[in-house]
């Protein structure tokens, strides 16, 4: 057992360094789009909050801009994961991986968590400079930051095993690109990316608030704004419920589609 998490950690530490040694080309094509995204909000956020003042109870502007900065981090860590699974199984690339000392889709899952940690910071990075420069900083205790990172590292988890499970369904389908536009906009509306929930109805709140989407934007963005330690353990085991159902899931479907892949010889 040791082994095999050990080689699956060493695949995502291979990916950190490879991501490291193309660090300009992910900033340049991806970070600064985003950063220049937060900059648009953050201006929009400025000026619905001087016209119109606390537009949402209990957040501050400062507040609303790095709520954005934390969201657009943790859901765009995964990049393309959707289409990548997506198009291995599109083209039959899948069945050149069963023969490999390793489980194809735990091994995606690694690869991808090793390039969306560099993702993450990077994003978090220059996000922040531009949340800095225009609402400034914000107070975080150093006694939470070790719970944020759990948080923020189970986040990415359940984004990616989500995603795997739906990525599996392109067996099915010809074209993945399709749910993964799905999947994104449900992460946008009901995983609370942009803005809180607390702009929709109470009951729709409440909904979004109970489903898995929240879990890997909303709740952990709000934490680091509002840290409590309650608060952060009722997180923690709600995200590992939700990434235990996933994996479930994930493994009966996995384990399906291996079979019809090796019955039709790929």
């Amino acid at each position: 057992m040791n082994s095999q998490l050990n080689k699956y950690l060493s695949i995502s530490f291979i990916n950190i360094k490879e991501s490291l040694t193309y660090i300009w080309d992910i900033i340049f094509g991806k970070v600064i789009f985003i950063a220049l995204i937060i900059f648009v909000f953050a201006n929009l956020w400025t000026v619905v909050f001087a016209s119109k003042g606390e537009v949402i109870p209990g957040f501050t502007l400062s507040m609303m801009v790095w709520y954005l900065v934390f969201g657009e981090a943790l859901v765009t860590s995964i990049g393309r994961f959707v289409k990548e699974v997506g198009d291995d199984i599109k083209s039959g690339e899948i069945a050149n991986y069963l023969t490999k000392p390793y489980n194809y889709i735990v091994y995606k899952i690694f690869v991808s968590f090793g390039k969306g940690l560099i993702n993450f910071m990077l994003v978090l990075f220059f996000g922040g400079i531009v949340a800095y420069l225009m609402v400034g900083g914000i107070k975080i205790s150093l006694v939470s930051v070790p719970f944020l990172l759990i948080v923020a590292l189970l986040a990415m988890l359940l984004n990616l095993v989500i995603a795997s499970v739906i990525s599996l369904f392109a067996f099915w389908i010809e074209d993945s690109s399709s749910l993964n536009y799905i999947y994104s906009k449900f992460t946008f509306i009901f995983g609370g990316m942009i803005v809180p929930l607390e702009v929709y109805p109470p009951l729709v709140e409440k909904i979004a608030a109970f489903l898995p989407f929240s879990y890997s934007a909303y709740h952990p963005s709000k934490l680091v704004l509002i840290f409590s330690f309650k608060t952060f353990l009722e997180i923690f085991i709600v995200q590992l419920l939700w990434i235990g159902f996933f994996i479930i899931i994930l493994f009966f479907l996995y384990k399906y589609i291996i079979k019809k892949v090796s019955v039709n010889g790929g």
